[in-house]
C-alpha cells in the first residue's frame, strides 16, 4: 500500500489479512492431519476440501494476549474426532483465553468437554472433567489425548447425544 497507513487505511485491511491468517492456518492443520493419517493407515485418505475445514473463531480473537497455538489447533481436531460418535461434531467449540483453551460443548462453558493447558513452553496439561471437577493430566505431546478418548466420550455423554 503506498501512502499514510491510517487507521481507515487499517481497519480495511484488518478483514483481509484475518481471513488470510485463517486461510493458512486451515491450510496447515487440512495438511497436518492428512499427513497424521497417511501415517496411522498407511494409504492416502481422501483429501477434505479446505473449504469443509472450519477454523474456530477464537483464532480471530481481539484480545492480542491469546495465542491460539497449532498444537491446539491439533488437539481441538482430535478430541473433536474422538467424541463425534457420542456428540455431533458441530456442537464441539473450541475457545481459546489467556491460561487455558476450552473445548466445549454447544458453545456453553457449563458444558466444558476438555481444557488445554498448553500456554506454558515446556509442560503440557489435558483438563478432563468429572461433574463439574477438572483434572488436569500432564502430556507429553497431543498425540497422547488418544489415550483419554474413553474419558473425553464419557463426559460428552453425560451432555447428551445430539
Amino acid at each position: 500500500f503506498d501512502g499514510s497507513f491510517t487507521q481507515k487505511v487499517k481497519d480495511k485491511f484488518t478483514p483481509l489479512v484475518a481471513a488470510a491468517i485463517k486461510d493458512a492456518i486451515r491450510d496447515m492443520v487440512s495438511q497436518r492431519l492428512t499427513s497424521a493419517l497417511e501415517v496411522t493407515s498407511g494409504a492416502r485418505p481422501p483429501v477434505m476440501p479446505t473449504s469443509e475445514i472450519v477454523a474456530p473463531a477464537s483464532l480471530l480473537a481481539s484480545d492480542p494476549e491469546v495465542e491460539t497455538t497449532d498444537e491446539e489447533i491439533e488437539a481441538y481436531h482430535i478430541i473433536k474426532a474422538l467424541v463425534r460418535n457420542v456428540v455431533k461434531s458441530d456442537r464441539i467449540v473450541m475457545r481459546d483465553a489467556k491460561s487455558y483453551c476450552a473445548i466445549l460443548i454447544d458453545d456453553n462453558n457449563r458444558r466444558p468437554l476438555a481444557r488445554l493447558h498448553f500456554n506454558a513452553k515446556s509442560t503440557k496439561y489435558l483438563g478432563l472433567f468429572t461433574g463439574k471437577d477438572e483434572e488436569k493430566i500432564r502430556i507429553n505431546s497431543v498425540d497422547d489425548i488418544y489415550s483419554y478418548a474413553d474419558r473425553l466420550q464419557q463426559t460428552a455423554a453425560a451432555y447428551g447425544a445430539g
